[in-house]
């Protein structure tokens, strides 16, 4: 009695359970090129995800929609949109594996393996164990797994079979079909495919009297359902298309894809990494420069950054200032300090992230006491000598030259060496390289080579860019710029 309580009491949460969410759209993946390209429906941030040297076939992307399977090479291989990088499982010499197919859960991928004739269904763990789940009689020309593995379709010439019941004599089939998003009820599917050049639908295919739906005329390949199972993206004559799952719906281009020759659509679910295809921001230059004097807060220059999608821009710091405070981008200089400073950011779509930015900050001292009160800007009558300052801090090579990349806040002519200390038989000895002139305009960055002796022979233990820099009025300053030995 207690049994037959517990089976009924589980027949009625059985059917008062809902069927699973379907995920929303995310961006497209399309092979356009011979490249892995992620793109959003629309054409905008399209964007190489990997540049391969040969073929990619069977694009499948993943539940969670973090990772996109694919035969390459007669390997399944995945691309991880998290770290980015393309990893494959080697499968035995002699062996083509494809037509990958993600598992409702992502766990698992099933595919075709053709091997000496024959063409059997294996599923695939991500852990890189195998199971051969079946062979069959004969070669199908096409296949695609349906949303569990215990369903699949195929076909035998032009002629288009579910599992191992003939899908009610359906000719005129090409291509590859697709099956539509995972359903709790295997009546719910819906399975697009290629008939006679045009675009057609099957709802409840071999499993109940079938409705067929003609979508839209050709020409069409490689049909694939929007996650949500609204809309079917495929590809014709190098172009992705977009069509509503509706009796002769019109289809719309994705603009700005090109030589597509496989597309899938991303699901958006909760664990997504990132839903929405968008190319970093770009930027003009990666240094800028700012002048204040002591104890006086300065604005950082205006990001010299734009997006491509006209996405809003937001500051991402790097690293924030040694001798001051950032609120911000408002810098106030540490009390009592003058001399150089630096910031690093980045600036984000909310997406993705441009390269580092370096901007340097020249703190001028306070005036002398009676000189006047404390102005933002130096007075122009008085100009304060022109600051040489380093875009990136140079390396010593073991040919004991370094290449330095140098910038200056006002145009200037500087004359500037190598000097450094090395280790001769445990006493200190004092290196001094070729002194080099040159003249630098502002916000310019300027590469020059310099070099120490290589004589006395022993452990260079410190070196130093050092000279003299002067602005257009004839005020100099001393240089002492540090560089790294290795």
């Amino acid at each position: 009695m207690r049994a037959a309580v517990v089976a009924f009491a589980c027949a009625v949460l059985a059917m008062a359970s809902p069927a699973p969410a379907l995920a929303d759209n995310g961006q497209l993946v399309a092979v356009a090129g011979g490249k892995l390209v992620a793109v959003n429906p629309d054409g905008t941030g399209l964007r190489t995800l990997w540049s391969p040297t040969g073929e990619i076939t069977g694009l499948a992307v993943s539940p969670d929609g973090n990772k996109v399977a694919f035969s390459y090479a007669g390997n399944i291989s995945i691309y991880d949109f998290a770290t980015r990088e393309v990893s494959a499982f080697r499968s035995p010499a002699g062996v083509r594996d494809v037509d990958p197919a993600w598992s409702r859960d992502g766990t698992n991928i099933g595919f075709r393996r053709i091997a000496d004739g024959e063409h059997r269904r294996v599923r695939l763990t991500l852990g890189g164990s195998e199971a051969t789940l079946g062979t069959f009689a004969l070669p199908p020309t096409q296949f695609a797994y349906g949303p569990t593995f215990e369903r699949w379709a195929y076909t035998l010439g032009d002629t288009l079979y579910v599992s191992n019941h003939l899908l009610e004599v359906e000719t005129g089939v090409t291509g590859a079909p697709a099956w539509s998003p995972v359903r709790l009820q295997p009546e719910d599917a819906q399975l697009a495919y290629v008939h006679d050049g045009g675009l057609r639908v099957a709802v409840s295919p071999g499993v109940a009297p079938t409705t067929k739906l003609d979508i839209t005329d050709g020409p069409v390949a490689a049909p694939r359902f929007a996650p949500d199972g609204t809309a079917i993206v495929y590809h014709a004559n190098g172009q992705a298309r977009i069509v509503p799952v509706a009796e002769r719906a019109a289809s719309t281009p994705v603009p700005g894809l090109v030589g597509v020759t496989a597309v899938d659509w991303q699901p958006c679910a909760a664990t997504t990494v990132s839903c929405y295809s968008s190319v970093p921001p770009t930027c003009t230059t990666n240094v800028a420069q700012v002048s204040t004097r002591a104890d006086q807060p300065v604005q950082l220059p205006a990001a010299p950054c734009t997006d491509p999608s006209s996405l809003p821009l937001s500051f991402v710091l790097v690293k924030g200032p040694d001798n001051g405070t950032l609120a911000g981008t408002v810098y106030t200089p540490n009390p009592y300090f003058a001399g150089q400073d630096t910031v690093t950011y980045k600036v984000s779509n909310g997406y993705s992230e441009s390269e580092v930015i370096k901007v340097t900050i020249f703190v001028v001292p306070r005036p002398a006491p009676g000189a006047g009160p404390p102005v933002a800007t130096p007075n122009p009558s008085v100009p304060a000598a022109p600051f040489l300052a380093l875009s990136v801090k140079p390396r010593l090579d073991r040919k004991r030259t370094t290449t330095a990349r140098l910038t200056c806040d006002q145009p200037c002519a500087f004359t500037v060496r190598l000097e450094g200390s090395v280790r001769v038989k445990k006493k200190a000895r004092t290196l001094k390289g070729p002194a080099l002139r040159r003249s630098l305009a502002p916000g310019r960055v300027l590469a020059l080579k310099l070099k120490l002796p290589k004589k006395p022979v022993g452990k260079v233990r410190t070196v130093w860019i050092t000279g003299t820099v002067r602005g257009a009025t004839g005020v100099a300053r001393a240089v002492k710029l540090p560089v790294t030995v290795r």
